[in-house]
């Protein structure tokens, strides 16, 4: 039974122990790894220290040749005035050079507007004279609609009355249904074509390309 517990204490130990060498392995590597990210980050501190401490060389000795330099009022005052120049210079180019942008802009805008507003006073001018056109095209093709209706009307009552005498009683239906018919489709047919081609031939041609694109925009 002893043995036994040993055995197992043994076997328990000997994994602890396995789990913490392969800890032991990789806090090595861990180690091992900030040390060289050490290396390197104090390489970089280094070039950088020494860059740093070169400008600051430079800015000493830089500040030691104006010291060494007497500058008189005049000059100062002369210093001040190129410095002051040389900042506003460019400053007045840029505001130079936005206000002529600005005041192109502001004639486009203005020739734009112009544009605008006249294109709109043809358009409503287009549209007041298709109007009129249309309204004049429908009164004409009104009167020449009654006209020949009443023409339509006159020749039925024409054919009744020669029709009438020649025929009697039981053939004056067959004889008025296909003069009826005869007449109303020649009649018709001749009106509606020649109305119709009156009204293309002149509605149409009065309404230009230009005007028909800005009725449909």
């Amino acid at each position: 039974m002893r043995c036994e517990h040993h055995k197992t204490n043994y076997q328990t130990l000997k994994a602890e122990h396995t789990r913490l060498q392969d800890e032991y392995t990789k806090a090595q590597h861990e180690l091992k790894r900030l040390h060289i990210d050490k290396q390197s980050t104090q390489e970089k501190f280094q070039l950088l220290l020494a860059e740093l401490r070169g400008e600051l060389l430079d800015k000493t000795r830089e500040q030691e040749e104006l010291k060494m330099q007497i500058l008189t009022p005049q000059k100062l005052e002369l210093l001040k005035a190129q410095i002051q120049q040389e900042l506003e210079a460019p400053m007045r180019e840029r505001f130079r050079k936005q206000e002529e942008e600005a005041e192109r802009y502001r004639a486009e805008y203005n020739k734009l507007r112009y544009e605008y507003t006249f294109l709109n006073s043809e358009l409503e001018h287009q549209k007041e004279e298709y109007k009129r056109l249309l309204d004049e095209k429908m009164i004409r093709f009104e009167a020449e609609d009654e006209t020949m209706t009443s023409v339509n009307s006159e020749t039925m009552t024409s054919v009744d009355d020669e029709t009438m005498p020649s025929v009697d009683d039981e053939t004056m239906p067959s004889v008025d249904d296909e003069t009826m018919t005869s007449v109303d489709s020649e009649t018709m047919t001749s009106v509606d074509s020649e109305t119709m081609t009156s009204v293309d031939s002149e509605t149409v041609p009065s309404v230009d390309s230009e005007t028909m694109i800005l009725l449909d925009s």
